[in-house]
């Protein structure tokens, strides 16, 4: 394994928004014998920044080497500092900003249509970002209207993405599995050197592709179902225990492979 991608909420930060020690020694530990650390998350980069070095967790000390902000956006550590992939992001944000107008239509259409209570966020956040969420009251209720907003958007360039009690309504090239892929090719790496880790649906989208998948037992049923089926590895631990787990697990397999390699 040459890069490992974790989620943040609900995969690698405990509740109170911290990484255990116990997490950070065992990414250290891999980090050291060659492997990358990637944050994948729907969280825009200023937040991941807010969460991460303001609570004195790593932060380019020295990982993770890769930041994924608002499933679309990249950033490279570079000498101690990240540095947006500009010639990614901007396109990226563009193409997704085009479909904006759109998305906007579709919620209104939607508040209409629903016979339920919902949030949207505002057109401050719509356009800083480049797209629309809606909040339910509760994730069941994102669940319940999943399936409804997929047939609302099938046909145009839109996807509902869900994630506990939201439904972001994303443009198609975004995603932490698309943009997972694009930053391997990057990186010059397989996509069977890569391992995803996630508790969530809007996981899902990295989970199901072609790299290693992983999940903790505080995972969605459905995305603990879909790691199975996969034959990827289910910790029996939550959060980021799960992850220190998991890790513990990939260091042994790679210092058993390393033992056999100098028999």
């Amino acid at each position: 394994m040459k890069l490992v991608a974790l989620d943040l909420d609900g995969t690698l930060l405990e509740r109170n928004g911290t990484v255990p020690q116990e997490t950070i020694q065992q990414m250290t530990k891999l980090h050291a014998s060659g492997v990358a650390f990637a944050i994948a998350t729907g969280r825009s980069f200023d937040v991941i920044d807010e969460l991460l070095l303001q609570k004195g967790v790593f932060w380019g000390r020295p990982f993770p080497d890769v930041i994924m902000a608002d499933e679309r956006d990249v950033y490279f550590l570079d000498a101690g500092r990240y540095v947006p992939w500009t010639a990614w992001n901007d396109q990226a944000r563009q193409r997704e900003l085009q479909h904006l107008a759109l998305a906007k239509a579709m919620a209104e259409q939607a508040s209409h249509e629903l016979k339920t209570w919902f949030l949207v966020n505002n057109a401050y956040l719509q356009d800083t970002r480049g797209y629309v969420e809606i909040f339910f009251r509760s994730a069941e209720s994102a669940a319940e209207f999943h399936d409804w907003f997929a047939a609302f958007l099938d046909g145009s360039p839109l996807r509902p993405v869900r994630n506990n009690r939201l439904i972001a309504l994303r443009a198609e090239h975004t995603g932490k599995g698309r943009v997972l892929e694009r930053i391997a090719d990057h990186l010059g790496l397989g996509y069977s050197d890569v391992l995803a880790m996630g508790d969530s649906h809007n996981d899902h989208d990295m989970l199901n592709r072609r790299f290693h998948a992983a999940t903790t037992a505080n995972a969605d049923l459905e995305t603990k179902a879909l790691v199975e089926a996969r034959g990827g590895v289910g910790s029996s631990k939550s959060r980021s225990a799960g992850v220190a787990d998991v890790l513990a697990n990939l260091t042994l397999s790679r210092n058993s492979r390393g033992k056999e390699a100098n028999c």
